[in-house]
């Protein structure tokens, strides 16, 4: 399996903003494979000055669908600003495109606040790798 690690926002940045809107430090997604068994995991480390209230993979359900499904993201490492969490979506025949994004919901209020998506500018803009057929 090949993975894809993005540096969303600098550790840098993120301490010096002074702003407590939660951010994407970093997101690790898988790449295009062959692989037909699965899992394929993704792996998210935030910052959440208010904790984090919700992580999501919204996985689309079929190609050109505006319906998508939320798969939860579980805890690794949790602090009470942020963290890093995983998720593993299941493994899928050579053809399958897989298009995602996350959505995380800081816990300002006790009942979800701030939301910010990676990558910015979703849903009309997708994480995505596919099932290829073997060489």
């Amino acid at each position: 399996m090949i993975w894809r690690l993005l540096f969303v926002m600098s550790l840098a940045a993120a301490a010096g903003c002074g702003d407590d809107v939660p951010v994407f430090l970093s997101v690790l997604t898988p790449e295009d494979t062959t692989d037909t068994l699965g899992p394929y995991r993704v792996e998210a480390r935030v910052a959440a000055p208010n904790g984090v209230y919700r992580l999501l993979v919204r996985l689309r359900q079929a190609q050109d669908s505006a319906v998508f499904a939320d798969l939860p993201m579980a805890p690794i490492v949790e602090r009470p600003d942020g963290g890093t969490y995983v998720a593993e979506l299941p493994g899928r025949p050579a053809g399958t495109l897989f298009e995602y994004y996350l959505l995380l919901i800081d816990g300002e209020g006790q009942g979800g606040g701030k939301l910010v998506t990676s990558p910015a500018g979703a849903p009309d803009v997708l994480w995505s790798f596919a099932i290829v057929d073997g060489p």
